[in-house]
């Protein structure tokens, strides 16, 4: 619903899925990446400095976390919007939009007390965020970036992706980036694949 808060929607029978019900933030999130785990539910903004955490034991009913509606800073407690995020091994991942792109990456295993435990700037301007085992993709615009995420407090910047036009989305999948550009894209050429070893 991203403005309008989230949609509860019954999937017991996938061929009928119904309504039941909503969730409204306040003040208003708008809401990008969705993602549930056990009974925590993940949002993330899409071009905002903020991210929520919802109980969602009884998943009709969520409910807010003392101290799990954070604003996303980066290591000198700028609030950084982000561009799109995503949820991997206890961790928040999400693509800096603005004073540059990277990551910045937020301890959520304590809900209560999410926390910034790293980040790596980059020259680029966040698109969307994937990660795979110890690496994590991030479409920048101009080019991908794919960082290497296996100490946290030290991600470093392993291989620059390209193409023509505004790639801001790099899927991996198995040893294959799969990428995407939105707008500016040349003749016939939007999507292509690159092989990367994720074990190097």
């Amino acid at each position: 619903f991203a403005d309008n808060g989230l949609a509860i929607v019954d999937a017991t029978d996938p061929t009928k899925p119904k309504l039941v019900g909503k969730y409204v933030f306040e003040p208003i999130l708008r809401a990008g990446q969705v993602q549930a785990i056990g009974n925590l539910l993940f949002v993330g903004a899409a071009d905002q400095a903020r991210a929520v955490l919802l109980d969602i034991s009884d998943p009709l009913h969520p409910q807010p976390i003392d101290g799990g509606d954070f604003v996303v800073k980066d290591q000198e407690g700028n609030a950084r919007k982000a561009y799109f995020s995503t949820v991997a091994n206890g961790h928040a991942f999400f693509a800096r939009k603005d004073s540059g792109g990277g990551l910045l990456v937020y301890d959520i295993q304590d809900p209560n007390k999410p926390a910034l435990v790293g980040g790596k700037k980059t020259d680029g301007k966040g698109g969307y965020v994937f990660v795979k085992e110890d690496r994590a993709f991030t479409g920048e615009s101009n080019h991908a970036v794919v960082f290497d995420i296996k100490d946290i407090k030290d991600i470093k910047e392993v291989r620059r992706l390209t193409m023509t036009g505004d790639l801001d989305t790099a899927i991996p999948i198995g040893n294959v980036v799969v990428l995407s550009v939105d707008d500016k894209a040349a003749l016939k050429n939007g999507a292509g694949s690159e092989v990367h070893p994720l074990d190097k």
